[in-house]
């Protein structure tokens, strides 16, 4: 009887044994269980964390895309206006020109029909006197003709060569400034690319 107590016992103990024994390895299972769960969370967390940083960068990088373009929209706009204002001051410049010669001209008709009056006055006066008249008359128009068109004809030149003057340093200013923006808009294009 005490020998079959004692085999129950020990086979309690054994059977004990082997229950801590399991309940042990479970233990280590279940805590390797959550360090694997832990881990798979923090993974989960950083790739949510690389996700959101991928959505602002492409958020930030279609701004800035957006933001180039306009810009070079704008510089584009810029550009042709100043292109705009050149011709315009090319076709200002050849008018201005014309219009100084025609006032030439006109003067000098009117010279011509000044003259053309007091000479045909004269004519009525005795003949000796107008003949001396009309050669003094001659001499002295002929000669405030060729100072009025001396005078005129220095004017003219001063101010052609003040005008081409001016006109080339405002040329050369906007071809500075279009070769500028013509740089910055190719600048913007190649950042474009690169990105």
């Amino acid at each position: 009887m005490l020998q079959e107590l004692d085999s129950d016992t020990e086979e309690h103990r054994y059977v004990q044994r082997l229950l801590e024994m399991k309940n042990s390895e479970l233990r280590n299972k279940n805590q390797e269980h959550e360090v694997e769960i832990k881990k798979m969370k923090d993974l989960l967390h950083k790739e949510q964390n690389s996700i959101s940083e991928l959505k602002v960068e492409g958020v930030l990088a279609v701004k800035q895309m957006q933001d180039q373009s306009w810009k070079e929209s704008q510089l584009h706009d810029k550009l042709l206006s100043l292109k705009e204002e050149n011709r315009q001051l090319e076709v200002d410049n050849e008018t201005l020109v014309k219009t100084l010669k025609l006032e030439h001209d006109e003067e000098i008709t009117k010279l011509h029909n000044y003259y053309d009056r007091q000479e045909q006055e004269i004519e009525g006066q005795n003949k000796k006197m107008m003949q001396r008249l009309r050669e003094q008359l001659d001499l002295r128009r002929k000669t405030e003709i060729q100072e009025i068109n001396e005078q005129k004809e220095n004017q003219m030149n001063a101010l052609m060569k003040n005008h081409v003057t001016a006109f080339h340093d405002i040329k050369n200013h906007f071809n500075d400034i279009i070769m500028k923006l013509n740089e910055q808009i190719e600048a913007m294009k190649q950042n474009q690319k690169s990105l």
